[in-house]
């Protein structure tokens, strides 16, 4: 198995160096034998053992808090992917993971506008944000509005969270057809996006796994657990004997 942790941080660029959180993760395992791959959908609202740094960048503990929080407390966006990456596998009983692939919001538009589009049935009323956006209307998401489409939490972030795992299902089937169209894709999108992604995965590496990701199965999973509220914020809280054995089931 290969796992890539993805990342989307709720900033438009690399440029912007205040505190930001993961706002969207996704955990991408490809078995490159069988041909599968899973991609494993992690609300941000997880409650999850995070490292705590002072204002030094001195570790202080570890805590339980909302996984994204586990961005803010690298010194830049390198160390804060590999800070989320140690909560994610964390929270996958220590799952290897072997690399990231962190975005910001301006490099949506380019990914969306590489495939041509993705087609999606509008989950809920979202015409506060574009009128043509009512619910189980049947419309083509653009790199224009793709941003809005995904980042909308109108009441719960679990809600989105739904509504992101009908865009990546449907994106995938539009980047495999594209793909196999165009060989040639990968590379360059690879290239026009490193000025707004930061990743530990070089060149030769993406263009690899997208080659053989682009004839896979392709099968999107949610952690199980439950919806909360903290006093302030919305939470989820991994159900520990049915995470257990889905971790077991989805890698083992």
């Amino acid at each position: 198995l290969l796992n890539i942790l993805c990342i989307g941080v709720d900033k438009d660029n690399s440029k912007d160096k205040t505190d930001h959180q993961a706002d969207v993760i996704y955990l991408v395992s490809t078995d490159i034998k069988s041909n599968k791959a899973k991609i494993i959908a992690i609300s941000r609202n997880t409650l999850a053992d995070i490292e705590v740094y002072d204002m030094n960048g001195d570790f202080l503990d570890t805590d339980r808090r909302q996984i994204c929080l586990s961005y803010v407390y690298g010194e830049d966006d390198e160390e804060s992917s590999l800070l989320t990456q140690k909560a994610v596998s964390r929270l996958l009983y220590n799952l290897p993971i072997n690399g990231y692939y962190t975005i910001f919001i301006d490099s949506i538009s380019d990914i969306v506008d590489s495939v041509g589009g993705v087609e999606v049935t509008i989950p809920e009323d979202m015409t506060r944000v574009h009128e043509k956006w009512k619910k189980g209307a049947t419309v083509t998401i653009t790199g224009n509005n793709a941003s809005k489409y995904i980042i909308y939490r109108q009441d719960s972030s679990h809600a989105r969270l739904l509504r992101q795992k009908q865009f990546v299902t449907n994106f995938i089937s539009s980047a495999k057809k594209a793909v196999l169209k165009d060989l040639s894709l990968p590379i360059d999108m690879y290239n026009k996006l490193a000025k707004n992604t930061v990743t530990d995965i070089n060149s030769s590496s993406a263009v690899y796994l997208a080659s053989k990701i682009a004839k896979m199965e392709f099968e999107i999973l949610q952690i199980p657990g439950k919806v909360g509220f903290d006093g302030t914020y919305e939470t989820f809280e991994a159900d520990e004997t049915a995470l257990y054995e889905f971790v077991l089931n989805a890698f083992y």
